[in-house]
């Protein structure tokens, strides 16, 4: 059973099946056929069949009202309107790209309103340093999909849903777009921080989201009439989910600081141990040399605080390690402690993982969890039968006919 089919109404595509784009589009449905997201069209099924004895491909998707290509052929959008519109375009891409794919075509046809919601077509995703083929100008100057390519394709939607014209630019030249000067910021630092020929230069979803809400709170503007005053006309599928868009919007989330508190305790029993001994010297030098066992007895303690200490300092330093490297803190910390002759701490530092891997595309450091390259958005190098991969063959397949 697809979806509730009495209650809902979905859109089907239809592609030659012996076609690149029909390939490529089955394809990119494998790869959106297990992915769920708010501001994502659902792809329910696809498949090859006949229809009157030709082969084709067929995508049944859900059904969206009004695309905002429709909404740019007769007017263009106003700066707070482009905002709202960017809150959940950003919060789908962002969702995509931490799984290791990229939308790969981004356009104002491919924004959609359905119901009450904006979202992104679902039906060309692919995974990150993929190939792309019959480039337009929306596709980033690389011809690799990625997550800076989305932003690419982002900006040059951005200046078309502003100005309602496409921005022309020459692929072959390498130099750098220029961007209207008409465009209001701050969208228009946002564009030119997108269009730039570097895919390392140019801003990821996450610092759109965070240039254009740096205070991480919601940023609502004032809402657009329901109702035009002059004609009387309702507002259109478009407009009702811009409106819902700044209700539902959800800032998004920094990453919280690593806390410096897990040091505090063991420093504390250190300088504690250290003055143990300063004290007892002095009181020992004090009293005189037939204190010698008094002495000695001080300094056994200062031994046992400084390594009781020192124990503490390492249990600290292998919980805020093991956090900063996405494996489990306590468990860890628990293993160091309880495991005998320091096999723990060994064990620890032999499996640990990396904090950075090196981009074999960029050179860039990047972050070990992150299925592509922060910088560049090239795909990290994995197994491709490894399931935790996204796109690989741990994604459940799509049905074929």
């Amino acid at each position: 059973d697809l979806y509730d089919r009495d209650s809902h109404t979905a859109a089907i595509k239809i592609v030659a099946a012996d076609s690149a784009s029909g390939h490529a589009l089955l394809d990119s449905c494998e790869q959106a056929a297990s992915l769920s997201h708010t501001n994502l069209i659902h792809v329910l099924t696809a498949g090859r069949t006949q229809i009157d004895g030709a082969n084709v491909v067929y995508v049944v998707m859900e059904y969206a009202e009004e695309n905002l290509a429709q909404v740019i052929s007769q007017r263009p959008l106003a700066s707070d309107e482009a905002r709202e519109m960017l809150k959940p375009t950003l919060q789908a891409l962002s969702y995509l790209h931490a799984k290791g794919l990229a939308h790969a075509r981004l356009k104002p046809a491919n924004i959609l309103a359905t119901g009450d919601q904006l979202k992104v077509s679902g039906d060309s995703i692919c995974r990150a340093g993929d190939s792309l083929t019959g480039l337009t100008v929306y596709d980033a100057p690389e011809g690799i999909a990625s997550p800076v390519a989305d932003s690419w394709s982002l900006g040059m939607a951005l200046v078309e849903v502003l100005t309602q014209r496409v921005l022309e630019w020459n692929r072959a030249s390498g130099e750098e777009l220029v961007v209207p000067e008409s465009l209001p910021e701050p969208l228009g630092e946002v564009v030119r921080n997108c269009l730039r020929r570097d895919p390392k230069l140019r801003w990821t979803a996450t610092a759109i989201a965070n240039h254009l809400d740096p205070s991480g709170a919601q940023c609502v503007a004032e809402p657009a009439a329901t109702v035009d005053s002059s004609s009387g006309k309702p507002q259109t599928a478009f407009e009702v989910a811009l409106e819902a868009a700044r209700a539902s919007y959800e800032p998004p989330v920094t990453p919280r600081k690593r806390s410096a508190s897990v040091y505090l305790i063991p420093a504390v029993l250190f300088c504690a141990a250290l003055a143990g001994l300063v004290i007892g010297y002095v009181n020992v030098y004090q009293r005189g040399a037939a204190l010698h066992t008094m002495f000695v007895n001080s300094g056994l303690s200062f031994l046992a605080g400084v390594v009781l200490a020192i124990w503490l300092l390492c249990l600290g330093y292998v919980y805020a390690d093991a956090r900063g490297r996405a494996m489990p803190p306590v468990l860890w910390m628990l293993v160091a402690l309880l495991v005998p002759n320091l096999l723990g701490f060994l064990l620890y530092f032999a499996i640990r993982r990396p904090l950075t891997v090196t981009c074999t595309s960029c050179g860039q450091a990047s972050s070990p969890d992150q299925p592509f390259c922060s910088w560049c958005g090239h795909s990290q190098s994995r197994s491709p039968s490894d399931p935790s991969q996204p796109g690989s063959s741990g994604l459940d397949p799509i049905s074929t006919v």
